[in-house]
């Protein structure tokens, strides 16, 4: 599976990991659904980063 980051590109990825990886983000936000804020700001935070050195 064939993954498109932005500012970064395609990235591949196996379907098993990205099945593992779905499995435990879902378990985690089930957990401890107040991550997920954390989660989507820390993205941003990158995103915003590789923009600006993109730029």
């Amino acid at each position: 599976m064939d993954i498109t980051i932005p500012f970064i590109g395609v990235v591949s990825i196996s379907a098993f990991i990205t099945a593992i990886l779905a499995i435990v983000f879902g378990i985690i936000i089930c957990v401890v659904p107040r991550i997920v804020a954390y989660l989507v700001g820390a993205y941003l935070i990158i995103w915003g980063i590789l923009f600006f050195v993109r730029c």
